[in-house]
């Protein structure tokens, strides 16, 4: 019960689904569903415990997002969009909790071999496995990171290819992506 609980160093806000959209049809209860759980299930995990946060001595709220976050995918739109929400409210709220020393890491992960990439039909460049993407995100809340994103080699084409022209951008991701 959360009222037996006194004080939390750490939070780990992490919830993730995925449905992916497949135009024509333009499926709003599945933006419905995505964004319920990756978006509003961080919001109200992090409004229950942040009281009980801002009680430590030294505390850390670690949110795990996505490196789609850095690029919009096609067919992830639901997904995109519940995650990029997630990035600016984080974001924002590092801003409006400055005074209370609170340390915020942001993980990034790419493609990470779990039951719910099992279920994509696409190529998953630099795929990780689950225990070595764990390593990663232990090491950045020890180390009270900011930001942490993995794979480095399919964060940083996913940056760049973000700066590309929109017509380029858009050639490369529907070959790459789409199905």
């Amino acid at each position: 019960s959360l009222s037996q609980i006194k004080q939390l160093d750490i939070l780990i806000s992490n919830a993730g689904t995925c449905e992916y959209i497949d135009f024509p049809d333009f499926n709003s209860d599945s933006f419905e569903r995505v964004i319920q759980t990756n978006f509003l299930g961080n919001v109200y995990l992090i409004k229950e415990l942040l009281p009980l946060l801002l009680k430590s001595s030294s505390p850390q709220l670690v949110t795990v997002n996505s490196s789609v976050s850095f690029l919009p995918l096609p067919r992830a739109e639901a997904y995109g969009a519940s995650k990029a929400a997630l990035d600016y409210m984080i974001e924002a709220m590092r801003i409006s909790l400055q005074k209370e020393k609170i340390k915020f890491t942001t993980i990034y992960p790419g493609f990470i071999k779990t039951p719910l990439t099992d279920k994509n039909d696409f190529p998953m460049p630099f795929i990780m496995e689950s225990k070595e993407a764990a390593k990663r995100i232990i090491n950045a809340i020890i180390k009270e990171q900011s930001h942490c994103h993995f794979p480095k080699k399919l964060t940083l084409a996913f940056k760049l290819i973000g700066l590309l022209p929109n017509p380029l951008k858009q050639i490369l991701l529907k070959q790459k992506f789409s199905k």
